[in-house]
Protein backbone atom coordinates (compact mmCIF):
# COMPACT_ATOMS: atom_id res chain seq x y z
CA UNK A 1 0.00 0.00 0.00
CA UNK A 2 3.07 1.98 -0.39
CA UNK A 3 2.63 4.66 -3.10
CA UNK A 4 4.98 5.61 -5.90
CA UNK A 5 4.91 7.89 -8.59
CA UNK A 6 1.96 7.28 -11.55
CA UNK A 7 3.54 6.88 -14.56
CA UNK A 8 2.02 6.99 -17.53
CA UNK A 9 3.43 6.34 -21.43
CA UNK A 10 1.79 9.38 -24.11
CA UNK A 11 0.03 6.65 -25.74
CA UNK A 12 -2.14 6.20 -22.47
CA UNK A 13 -2.75 9.47 -22.04
CA UNK A 14 -4.19 10.26 -25.36
CA UNK A 15 -6.34 7.12 -24.60
CA UNK A 16 -7.76 8.59 -21.69
CA UNK A 17 -8.50 12.08 -23.07
CA UNK A 18 -10.09 10.31 -25.77
CA UNK A 19 -12.59 8.55 -23.40
CA UNK A 20 -12.88 10.85 -21.12
CA UNK A 21 -13.82 13.24 -23.89
CA UNK A 22 -16.30 10.38 -25.75
CA UNK A 23 -19.83 11.54 -23.38
CA UNK A 24 -21.13 7.73 -24.23
CA UNK A 25 -17.54 6.52 -22.47
CA UNK A 26 -18.80 3.66 -19.76
CA UNK A 27 -15.62 2.81 -18.14
CA UNK A 28 -14.43 5.09 -16.26
CA UNK A 29 -17.88 7.49 -15.41
CA UNK A 30 -18.57 5.57 -12.28
CA UNK A 31 -21.96 6.71 -10.73
CA UNK A 32 -21.80 7.90 -6.72
CA UNK A 33 -22.99 4.23 -5.21
CA UNK A 34 -25.73 5.66 -2.45
CA UNK A 35 -26.86 2.47 -0.80
CA UNK A 36 -25.11 0.37 1.30
CA UNK A 37 -26.37 -2.83 -0.58
CA UNK A 38 -24.29 -1.09 -3.32
CA UNK A 39 -21.76 -0.63 -1.34
CA UNK A 40 -21.15 -4.22 0.04
CA UNK A 41 -21.28 -5.57 -3.61
CA UNK A 42 -18.17 -5.65 -4.94
CA UNK A 43 -17.97 -4.72 -8.55
CA UNK A 44 -16.33 -7.32 -10.97
CA UNK A 45 -13.72 -6.42 -13.36
CA UNK A 46 -14.94 -4.62 -16.75
CA UNK A 47 -14.25 -7.36 -19.70
CA UNK A 48 -12.71 -6.00 -23.26
CA UNK A 49 -15.77 -8.14 -24.63
CA UNK A 50 -18.67 -6.12 -22.50
CA UNK A 51 -20.99 -4.62 -24.92
CA UNK A 52 -20.71 -0.95 -25.70
CA UNK A 53 -17.49 0.12 -25.38
CA UNK A 54 -15.75 1.67 -27.81
CA UNK A 55 -12.45 0.65 -29.50
CA UNK A 56 -10.36 2.83 -27.17
CA UNK A 57 -11.81 1.75 -23.92
CA UNK A 58 -11.46 -2.11 -25.09
CA UNK A 59 -8.09 -0.68 -26.26
CA UNK A 60 -7.53 0.47 -22.20
CA UNK A 61 -8.35 -2.89 -21.13
CA UNK A 62 -6.52 -4.95 -23.23
CA UNK A 63 -2.96 -2.94 -22.95
CA UNK A 64 -3.60 -0.74 -19.42
CA UNK A 65 -5.77 -1.88 -16.69
CA UNK A 66 -3.63 -3.30 -14.61
CA UNK A 67 -1.09 0.45 -14.88
CA UNK A 68 -4.75 2.52 -14.48
CA UNK A 69 -6.00 0.67 -11.56
CA UNK A 70 -2.55 0.74 -9.95
CA UNK A 71 -2.38 5.09 -10.64
CA UNK A 72 -6.06 4.71 -9.16
CA UNK A 73 -5.26 3.68 -6.14
CA UNK A 74 -2.17 5.54 -5.27
CA UNK A 75 -4.68 8.41 -5.87
CA UNK A 76 -6.68 7.21 -3.06
CA UNK A 77 -3.80 7.26 -0.79
CA UNK A 78 -2.56 10.80 -2.02
CA UNK A 79 -5.87 12.16 -1.19
CA UNK A 80 -6.27 10.89 2.43
CA UNK A 81 -2.95 12.33 3.47
CA UNK A 82 -3.37 15.03 2.32
CA UNK A 83 -6.94 16.33 3.58
CA UNK A 84 -6.53 17.56 6.84
CA UNK A 85 -9.67 16.77 7.43
CA UNK A 86 -9.26 13.29 7.30
CA UNK A 87 -4.96 12.70 8.06
CA UNK A 88 -5.35 13.56 11.49
CA UNK A 89 -7.29 9.99 11.67
CA UNK A 90 -4.48 8.30 10.14
CA UNK A 91 -1.18 7.13 10.70
CA UNK A 92 2.03 7.05 9.14
CA UNK A 93 3.37 3.41 10.42
CA UNK A 94 3.58 0.64 8.03
CA UNK A 95 4.94 -1.59 10.26
CA UNK A 96 7.54 -1.21 13.54
CA UNK A 97 10.32 0.30 11.36
CA UNK A 98 8.80 1.44 8.01
CA UNK A 99 6.72 4.56 7.74
CA UNK A 100 4.21 4.84 4.55
CA UNK A 101 5.32 7.67 2.24
CA UNK A 102 3.07 9.44 -0.58
CA UNK A 103 3.24 12.40 -2.46
CA UNK A 104 1.10 15.16 -1.67
CA UNK A 105 -1.27 16.59 -4.73
CA UNK A 106 1.68 19.15 -5.24
CA UNK A 107 4.19 17.23 -5.24
CA UNK A 108 2.21 14.94 -7.50
CA UNK A 109 1.95 17.68 -10.06
CA UNK A 110 5.04 19.00 -9.65
CA UNK A 111 6.42 15.69 -11.22
CA UNK A 112 4.13 15.83 -13.55
CA UNK A 113 4.75 18.52 -15.40
CA UNK A 114 8.33 17.77 -15.13
CA UNK A 115 8.00 14.63 -16.76
CA UNK A 116 5.88 16.03 -19.62
CA UNK A 117 8.78 18.50 -19.86
CA UNK A 118 10.80 14.82 -20.57
CA UNK A 119 8.29 13.59 -22.77
CA UNK A 120 8.97 16.39 -25.19
CA UNK A 121 12.46 15.72 -25.04
CA UNK A 122 11.55 12.01 -25.99
CA UNK A 123 10.60 10.59 -22.60
CA UNK A 124 8.25 8.11 -22.52
CA UNK A 125 6.52 9.39 -19.18
CA UNK A 126 3.87 10.81 -18.16
CA UNK A 127 1.98 11.60 -14.56
CA UNK A 128 -0.67 13.58 -12.93
CA UNK A 129 -3.50 13.07 -10.58
CA UNK A 130 -5.86 15.96 -12.70
CA UNK A 131 -6.02 13.36 -15.48
CA UNK A 132 -7.29 10.71 -13.28
CA UNK A 133 -9.74 12.97 -12.06
CA UNK A 134 -10.85 14.60 -15.72
CA UNK A 135 -11.38 10.54 -16.55
CA UNK A 136 -13.76 10.22 -13.62
CA UNK A 137 -16.20 13.83 -13.24
CA UNK A 138 -19.77 14.00 -14.86
CA UNK A 139 -19.07 17.61 -14.54
CA UNK A 140 -16.28 20.12 -14.65
CA UNK A 141 -16.96 21.19 -11.18
CA UNK A 142 -17.66 17.96 -9.69
CA UNK A 143 -15.76 16.68 -6.65
CA UNK A 144 -14.70 13.02 -6.60
CA UNK A 145 -14.55 10.93 -4.23
CA UNK A 146 -11.73 8.54 -2.80
CA UNK A 147 -14.60 5.82 -3.18
CA UNK A 148 -15.45 6.51 -6.52
CA UNK A 149 -11.66 6.29 -7.44
CA UNK A 150 -11.26 3.60 -5.56
CA UNK A 151 -14.35 1.25 -6.84
CA UNK A 152 -13.29 2.17 -10.50
CA UNK A 153 -9.99 0.79 -9.82
CA UNK A 154 -11.86 -2.33 -8.97
CA UNK A 155 -13.39 -2.31 -12.36
CA UNK A 156 -10.18 -2.99 -13.35
CA UNK A 157 -8.65 -4.68 -11.50
CA UNK A 158 -10.38 -6.35 -8.09
CA UNK A 159 -7.91 -5.94 -4.88
CA UNK A 160 -8.37 -6.29 -1.44
CA UNK A 161 -6.55 -2.90 -0.82
CA UNK A 162 -9.04 -0.49 -2.90
CA UNK A 163 -11.85 -2.41 -0.85
CA UNK A 164 -10.05 -1.31 2.49
CA UNK A 165 -10.12 2.39 0.93
CA UNK A 166 -14.14 2.14 0.60
CA UNK A 167 -14.78 1.40 3.92
CA UNK A 168 -11.93 4.33 5.18
CA UNK A 169 -13.52 6.96 3.10
CA UNK A 170 -16.83 6.24 4.67
CA UNK A 171 -16.08 6.21 8.00
CA UNK A 172 -14.13 9.58 7.58
CA UNK A 173 -16.70 10.61 5.75
CA UNK A 174 -19.02 10.34 8.87
CA UNK A 175 -20.46 7.17 7.63
CA UNK A 176 -18.91 4.84 10.20
CA UNK A 177 -21.75 2.03 10.42
CA UNK A 178 -21.82 1.69 6.26
CA UNK A 179 -17.89 1.69 6.28
CA UNK A 180 -17.27 -1.14 9.10
CA UNK A 181 -20.09 -2.77 7.03
CA UNK A 182 -17.68 -2.85 4.20
CA UNK A 183 -14.37 -3.58 6.11
CA UNK A 184 -16.26 -6.60 7.83
CA UNK A 185 -16.91 -7.91 5.21
CA UNK A 186 -13.79 -7.86 3.81
CA UNK A 187 -12.37 -8.88 6.82
CA UNK A 188 -14.03 -11.87 6.50
CA UNK A 189 -13.08 -12.67 2.62
CA UNK A 190 -9.65 -13.59 4.42
CA UNK A 191 -7.18 -10.99 2.80
CA UNK A 192 -4.11 -10.47 3.38
CA UNK A 193 -2.37 -10.27 6.47
CA UNK A 194 -1.18 -6.63 5.87
CA UNK A 195 -5.10 -5.58 4.74
CA UNK A 196 -6.67 -7.83 6.99
CA UNK A 197 -4.94 -5.72 10.57
CA UNK A 198 -5.39 -2.21 8.69
CA UNK A 199 -9.00 -2.92 8.23
CA UNK A 200 -9.76 -4.19 11.51
CA UNK A 201 -7.85 -1.16 12.51
CA UNK A 202 -10.12 1.03 10.50
CA UNK A 203 -13.43 -0.76 11.99
CA UNK A 204 -11.81 0.06 15.80
CA UNK A 205 -11.24 3.45 14.13
CA UNK A 206 -14.93 3.92 13.35
CA UNK A 207 -16.19 2.89 16.84
CA UNK A 208 -13.61 5.17 18.55
CA UNK A 209 -15.32 8.04 16.44
CA UNK A 210 -18.83 7.29 16.90
CA UNK A 211 -18.12 6.81 20.63
CA UNK A 212 -17.74 3.11 21.13
CA UNK A 213 -14.63 2.77 22.85
CA UNK A 214 -15.41 -0.63 24.62
CA UNK A 215 -15.79 -1.91 20.50
CA UNK A 216 -12.94 0.17 19.33
CA UNK A 217 -10.19 -1.41 22.12
CA UNK A 218 -11.49 -4.80 20.96
CA UNK A 219 -10.90 -4.40 17.44
CA UNK A 220 -7.59 -2.20 18.11
CA UNK A 221 -6.33 -5.16 20.29
CA UNK A 222 -7.49 -8.01 17.28
CA UNK A 223 -5.44 -6.01 14.67
CA UNK A 224 -2.05 -6.08 17.23
CA UNK A 225 -2.71 -10.22 17.21
CA UNK A 226 -3.04 -10.07 13.42
CA UNK A 227 0.07 -8.32 12.76
CA UNK A 228 2.12 -7.52 16.13
CA UNK A 229 5.00 -5.68 14.57
CA UNK A 230 2.58 -2.91 13.80
CA UNK A 231 2.55 0.27 16.38
CA UNK A 232 -0.66 1.91 14.91
CA UNK A 233 -3.70 -0.21 16.34
CA UNK A 234 -1.73 -0.67 19.45
CA UNK A 235 -1.33 3.27 20.06
CA UNK A 236 -5.12 3.30 18.95
CA UNK A 237 -5.68 0.73 21.92
CA UNK A 238 -4.27 2.25 24.24
CA UNK A 239 -5.29 5.83 23.47
CA UNK A 240 -9.03 4.09 23.67
CA UNK A 241 -7.96 2.80 26.87
CA UNK A 242 -6.91 6.02 28.30
CA UNK A 243 -10.33 7.63 27.79
CA UNK A 244 -12.08 5.07 28.66
CA UNK A 245 -10.29 5.41 32.32
CA UNK A 246 -9.89 1.26 31.45
CA UNK A 247 -6.72 0.56 33.69
CA UNK A 248 -6.35 -3.22 32.31
CA UNK A 249 -6.38 -2.61 29.02
CA UNK A 250 -4.18 0.75 29.05
CA UNK A 251 -1.33 -1.47 31.20
CA UNK A 252 -1.49 -4.02 28.74
CA UNK A 253 -1.14 -2.09 25.28
CA UNK A 254 1.19 0.65 26.89
CA UNK A 255 3.72 -2.76 27.58
CA UNK A 256 3.27 -3.64 23.91
CA UNK A 257 4.06 -0.56 22.27
CA UNK A 258 6.82 -0.31 24.58
CA UNK A 259 8.13 -3.54 23.37
CA UNK A 260 8.25 -2.74 19.66
CA UNK A 261 8.40 1.11 19.70
CA UNK A 262 10.88 3.19 21.53
CA UNK A 263 9.78 6.54 22.22
CA UNK A 264 11.25 8.66 19.81
CA UNK A 265 9.96 6.21 17.10
CA UNK A 266 8.61 8.28 14.30
CA UNK A 267 5.43 6.43 14.58
CA UNK A 268 4.81 7.80 17.97
CA UNK A 269 5.72 11.52 17.20
CA UNK A 270 3.19 11.51 14.06
CA UNK A 271 0.24 9.75 16.56
CA UNK A 272 0.48 12.30 19.29
CA UNK A 273 0.45 15.11 16.62
CA UNK A 274 -2.29 13.68 15.16
CA UNK A 275 -4.09 13.20 19.18
CA UNK A 276 -2.87 16.44 19.98
CA UNK A 277 -5.18 18.05 17.20
CA UNK A 278 -8.27 15.81 17.25
CA UNK A 279 -8.07 16.79 20.95
CA UNK A 280 -7.78 20.66 20.32
CA UNK A 281 -10.39 20.73 17.83
CA UNK A 282 -12.84 18.66 20.63
CA UNK A 283 -13.40 15.83 18.83
CA UNK A 284 -12.83 13.77 22.11
CA UNK A 285 -12.90 14.64 25.88
CA UNK A 286 -10.61 13.18 28.86
CA UNK A 287 -12.32 12.73 32.04
CA UNK A 288 -11.30 13.16 35.35
CA UNK A 289 -10.50 9.37 36.25
CA UNK A 290 -8.94 9.40 32.40
CA UNK A 291 -6.63 12.51 33.39
CA UNK A 292 -5.42 10.60 36.40
CA UNK A 293 -4.80 7.25 34.99
CA UNK A 294 -2.91 9.22 32.01
CA UNK A 295 -1.07 10.76 34.79
CA UNK A 296 0.20 7.36 36.22
CA UNK A 297 0.87 6.54 32.84
CA UNK A 298 2.79 9.08 31.91
CA UNK A 299 5.76 8.79 34.97
CA UNK A 300 7.63 5.83 32.78
CA UNK A 301 9.11 8.88 31.35
CA UNK A 302 10.89 8.52 27.28
CA UNK A 303 8.74 5.74 26.80
CA UNK A 304 6.33 5.19 24.11
CA UNK A 305 3.42 4.99 26.05
CA UNK A 306 4.48 7.39 28.72
CA UNK A 307 5.05 9.91 26.18
CA UNK A 308 1.27 9.47 24.83
CA UNK A 309 -0.07 9.36 27.79
CA UNK A 310 1.56 12.85 28.70
CA UNK A 311 0.55 14.59 25.55
CA UNK A 312 -3.19 13.76 26.80
CA UNK A 313 -2.95 14.32 30.45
Amino acid sequence: MTPELAIFEPELEDLLREIAADPRSQLLRLPRPESLPALLARPGPVSAGRAGLSAAERHLLEVHRDELADVLRRACLTRFFSDPQRSIYLNRSRNARELIRFDTPEQWRARAHQALEDARRGAAQLAGLDLLEACLRSEPTERISITQLARTSLLLQPTDVAEAYVGLDLILSSKELSGIKVLEQLISDQPSTYVKACSLENVALGFGISGQDAKAITYYRRSAQVDNQRPAPIMGWLVCALIAADRQEARVAAAWLDAIAGGDHPAVDHFISCKTQQRSRGLFKVSGSARRLMHDLASGEGSASGRIADALA
